[in-house]
């Protein structure tokens, strides 16, 4: 059985992969770290804090709920925490994977050893402000959770703030800089010709400025070169709606549609059903599809 640090940076490690796939700290006077209370969870921390993260995704409304904005989110939470953990391996371990971004920080001042819940001190301090700068609406929420889990006040000093966590949050920050996803501009464009997107007609899409994030495809990425450097062509490469539409090739994707998405479809497969469900799972106060990647 491998040790426990190992399993654990295992699965934190599998836990970042799904994140990708996809709070200011107040001001707190020198000294030791507050004298924990006992805590009431002993989980692993980087699931702990992947399933608050889940619930401000159900807590989230509008653009907020947006897919695009909850995978930023998720990738952002997680390359925080795989590169704090890789500061704490790179310091006290034998580092065996790239960080995100650039090479791994050292703590300025370390022991000689690590305090037996340093690893974790870690992990809580760089998740909870990762989550709270993303979501300061959740904020009593996820102060909550951190004394649920530490028995401490996320307030409270923590020397690991000023050597790993402080650096950690403003270089993930620093990369995310500027990357598009602010854009607020609304929907401007075609919703009259056959072929073109148009509202659906619910509460909450009966005009084309209720598109949510429309703009999302310019985002900078976390990893590819551009939005669109593995995005598929346009059915035979047509570039009018019109030519589109008059095709036997859009004839045959929409009768597919039809067969395989109606509620009593005899030809949909059981994967096909569950994938149906996975993109379906998008109402308010649950954790939507991105988040179901992390669950």
């Amino acid at each position: 059985m491998k040790p426990r640090a190992s399993r654990r940076l295992g699965r934190l490690r599998a836990a970042v992969v799904a994140g990708a796939l996809l709070a200011g700290l107040s001001p707190v006077a020198a000294g030791a770290p507050q004298a924990a209370a006992a805590a009431a969870h002993k989980s692993d921390p980087t699931q702990y804090w992947n399933k608050v993260l889940l619930q401000t995704f159900r807590n989230a409304r509008g653009w907020d709920a947006s897919p695009g904005k909850l995978s930023r989110s998720g990738a952002m939470v997680f390359a925080a925490i795989y590169n704090a953990e890789s500061a704490y391996q790179n310091t006290y371990g034998t580092l065996k994977y790239e960080p995100y971004l650039n090479r791994p920080l050292k703590y300025a001042d370390k022991h000689s050893r690590p305090r037996s819940d340093e690893e974790e001190r870690l992990i809580d301090r760089t998740a909870y402000r990762m989550i709270s700068q993303l979501y300061p609406g959740d904020q009593a929420y996820i102060d909550a959770q951190y004394r649920a889990r530490t028995g401490r006040s996320p307030h409270s000093y923590d020397p690991l703030d000023r050597r790993v966590v402080d650096p950690v949050v403003r270089q993930i920050n620093k990369a995310r800089a500027g990357d598009g996803s602010n854009n607020t501009d609304v929907y401007s464009g075609d919703t009259t010709t056959p072929g073109a997107w148009r509202p659906t007609g619910e509460e909450d899409c009966k005009q084309p400025s209720d598109a949510v994030t429309p703009n999302w495809g310019k985002v900078r990425p976390f990893v590819l070169r551009s939005g669109s450097q593995f995005r598929p062509p346009t059915l035979r490469g047509f570039t009018s709606y019109a030519h589109l539409v008059a095709s036997p090739e859009y004839a045959m994707q929409l009768d597919e549609v039809r067969r395989l998405g109606a509620v009593d479809s005899t030809e949909r497969t059981y994967d096909q059903t569950v994938v149906g469900w996975f993109w379906d799972h998008d109402l308010d106060d649950t954790y939507h599809p991105r988040g179901n990647c992390s669950n």
